[in-house]
């Protein structure tokens, strides 16, 4: 029985009852009969069909159509007919945001080894090339294709890919996320000097040196803790993450995740940031300055922390340095849509299924291959408007390792 049968049948069926019924509505005078259509001369006996039975007929085409797409991957994979590899600069940063020379390039300093092993110490572990595990893991960050649409272009099976994506997530995560917290690098001496002269033209600020958020990232609704991961303000589940934005563009310090429903400022205090911010920010005892950030009312005022004058008590002065800073702050929105916009996967709520997949670590690796992204482009939006040349990505990846 061929796969397409089931959708052959239910044509038939279709035409037979169309034709059947046309031929009533002429023998009643109710449509005319063209002089050039041919007499039918079959009996139409067959009965319309019925719902189940074309949502029978579509599902089993659909299954036949998809075991049948990945025969096809891997025997052009096999065949070597389809190779990522040879894709041009153009077709690459469509499929996966970086060249082919960058993604070989990124392999080598991620630090990963040559070789990745998946399922270790089981019977059925296997190895794949770094560069190849990569590719699969930033095309499927890029869109949230399919897991039978990505075989096509990778000649693996649905449940190899699954496996070789959320691995990879866990494996980057683990390597990297304890300096993404906070990046001691981005926060040096001279940075900051660098960074706060950067704000202070563009506001009345004058030791600041970066910008302070939440955001909610949705999920599809979790099977247990509902109500923990719902947020009312958002009207959907979701997890929580704290991010700091530098001038250069960079999302210096990523934190997360958190549960949905909580409030900004809980996941501030609860981060201990304020504590990595003593240790990194002030310069007093050296009679230098200490700088700081900047966020949204939410947060609380302190030596490390700059919020808006309240509204209700501000002169006009005031409120015209509320509105001044109001138009720089929104440097971490723009991060935030540019983790989105790279990584189209994370804003489909429905690929993010808690117990079933590592959701919570998504995001931070998105925005850490966000920030690699901004320095191997040499800076995006945030970086030219206020003129600070982000990292390279040797000396990124250097000072997260070095710390």
């Amino acid at each position: 029985m061929s796969r397409f049968d089931p959708i052959i049948e239910l044509t038939d069926r279709y035409i037979n009852h169309s034709s059947r019924r046309i031929a009533e509505e002429q023998e009643r005078g109710w449509v005319s009969v063209p002089e050039q259509q041919e007499e039918h001369a079959d009996v139409y006996e067959d009965q319309e069909p019925t719902n189940e039975e074309i949502q029978e007929a579509l599902a089993q085409y659909a299954r036949d159509r998809e075991q049948e797409g990945e025969r096809i991957a891997v025997s052009l994979h096999c065949q070597g007919c389809l190779d990522p590899s040879t894709l041009s600069d153009e077709d690459s940063k469509l499929l996966f945001r970086f060249t082919q020379p960058e993604i070989r390039s990124l392999a080598t300093l991620l630090e990963m080894g040559d070789i990745v092993y998946f399922r270790e110490g089981t019977p059925s572990e296997f190895s794949l090339p770094m560069t190849l595990a990569l590719m699969i893991v930033l095309r499927r960050m890029v869109f949230p294709a399919r897991l039978v649409d990505l075989s096509l272009l990778f000649g693996k099976g649905k449940s190899t890919l699954s496996v070789i994506f959320n691995e990879m997530i866990e494996k980057i995560y683990i390597k990297f996320y304890p300096a993404l917290k906070f990046d001691y690098c981005q926060f040096r001496e001279s940075n900051q000097m660098c960074f706060s002269r950067a704000i202070r033209e563009k506001s009345p600020a004058m030791y600041c040196v970066g910008f302070i958020d939440g955001t909610f990232n949705k999920i599809a609704r979790p099977i247990v803790d509902q109500e923990g991961a719902y947020n009312g303000h958002y009207r959907g589940h979701g997890l929580k993450y704290q991010a700091v934005v530098t001038p250069d563009g960079v999302t210096s310090s990523i934190m997360g995740p958190d549960s949905g429903r909580n409030h900004d400022v809980r996941m501030y205090r609860e981060s201990q940031l304020d504590a990595m911010m003593c240790v990194a920010f002030d310069f007093t005892s050296i009679n230098g300055p200490c700088y700081y950030l900047y966020g949204d009312p939410a947060y609380t005022a302190s030596d490390h922390m700059m919020i808006p004058f309240r509204r209700q008590t501000a002169d006009e002065q005031e409120l015209a340095i509320n509105k001044s800073m109001s138009a720089v702050r929104i440097s971490v929105e723009h991060e935030f849509a540019h983790v989105g916009s790279l990584w189209a996967f994370l804003k489909y709520s429905q690929t993010q299924r808690s117990g079933q997949s590592p959701v919570g670590l998504y995001y931070i690796v998105g925005t850490f291959l966000k920030n690699l992204h901004v320095c191997y482009n040499g800076g995006n939006q945030t970086s030219k408007k206020y003129g600070v040349a982000p990292p390279t990505p040797e000396q990124y990846i250097y000072g997260l390792l070095n710390q």
